[in-house]
């Protein structure tokens, strides 16, 4: 369904008051984070119809709706205004000293090193996110021997549908981390394209275009990552290596993809550039958002994909999924407001 003039104009608005605050703000906004979680539940559906694919698929509605609980409650509730939260959602690669590879450790062997880094700006802190989340995805599953169960209560359920509850909630929540990463500036210390003179770039291409090419975002998003699934997989190792090492493949990945972006828009979509902290006069996305349509749906494809894997990954092959077309949660998981970190 197509959002309506007004809700692109509020995102927009509520971004321009978020401009000026030290951290990146937001990455693909409700609709986008729950394209990524519904996709990934389809991807998934492909490859396991029977099994972890079917339970998916039926609760793809409320991993969408967890999908955008991190920006949505999470920092509202960390106890500190947000500034616990945002750097969660990203990684300025672009402004790290070290090479990837002494990265891929452990968050407590890194996070002075990326404290020293922090005197000209945020570096992030999103490949150990989604390092936490993936485990504790993976310590809910160890609880279930078999999905079974009815039509039933989440959050009052005996186990083992309260630990499948529960693994839904977080790995919704994943899918959140695991979309932000996909996204072009939130792998950059340039976070809103200011140093190129197309201030609130990243706003744009992520709010105010994605709510644009609904209705046909999701459906040409599905088919895109089905397409490259394989490929995606590859490259970024997403079935062999560390969370926190696909983490940072991604991230590189999106920030090779920046200048493209900051291209597309420059010749497209810019009317007037930038001074400072301002933003930047655009055409109205309906106009100026056709050139970085790939590029939205490349980016929200590949968050599906590594999502999809990292899914998989998390769940033990021992698990009987015969009787999994009964289990359907009414309800949704609303007793977590913040996850801590590390």
């Amino acid at each position: 369904m197509k959002a309506p003039a007004t809700a692109t104009a509020t995102f927009t608005a509520t971004i321009v008051v978020l401009a000026c605050a030290p951290l990146p703000a937001f990455a693909w906004g409700s609709f986008g984070h729950r394209v990524v979680a519904e996709t990934a539940a389809l991807l998934v559906e492909d490859d396991q119809p029977a099994g972890l694919g079917n339970l998916l698929a039926r609760h793809r509605f409320e991993l969408g709706v967890y999908a955008f609980r991190p920006d949505s409650t999470f920092r509202h509730h960390d106890g500190k205004s947000g500034a616990l939260e945002a750097p969660l959602h990203f990684l300025s690669t672009d402004a790290l000293t070290m090479p990837m590879s002494e990265l891929d450790v452990a968050f407590a062997e890194v996070d002075k090193k990326l404290a020293a880094l922090e005197e000209k700006g945020p570096i992030g802190r999103v490949p150990w996110r989604i390092d936490q989340l993936h485990g504790m995805i993976a310590a809910d599953w160890l609880k279930v021997p078999a999905v079974f169960g009815t039509y039933q209560r989440g959050e009052t359920a005996d186990e083992p549908q309260k630990s499948i509850f529960r693994a839904l909630f977080h790995m919704g929540v994943l899918a959140h981390y695991t979309g932000d990463i996909a996204v072009p500036h939130h792998a950059s210390k340039d976070s809103n394209s200011f140093h190129k003179n197309q201030g609130g770039l990243h706003f744009y291409f992520e709010g105010d275009c994605v709510e644009v090419f609904e209705p046909d975002l999701a459906n040409n998003v599905l088919k895109l990552a089905r397409k490259q699934k394989k490929a995606w997989t590859v490259a970024h190792a997403a079935t062999t290596s560390s969370p926190v090492r696909i983490a940072l493949s991604v991230l590189q990945s999106s920030v090779a993809a920046l200048p493209a972006v900051e291209k597309a828009d420059k010749e497209s979509a810019l009317l007037a550039a930038s001074v400072g902290q301002s933003f930047a006069k655009r055409k109205p996305a309906a106009q100026g958002c056709k050139a970085l349509r790939q590029h939205v749906e490349e980016r929200l494809a590949l968050g599906a994909v590594i999502t999809a894997a990292l899914w998989q990954r998390a769940v033990p092959s021992g698990v009987d999924w015969q009787r999994v077309r009964t289990l359907q949660f009414n309800d949704i998981h609303e007793t977590e407001p913040f996850i801590a970190f590390p």
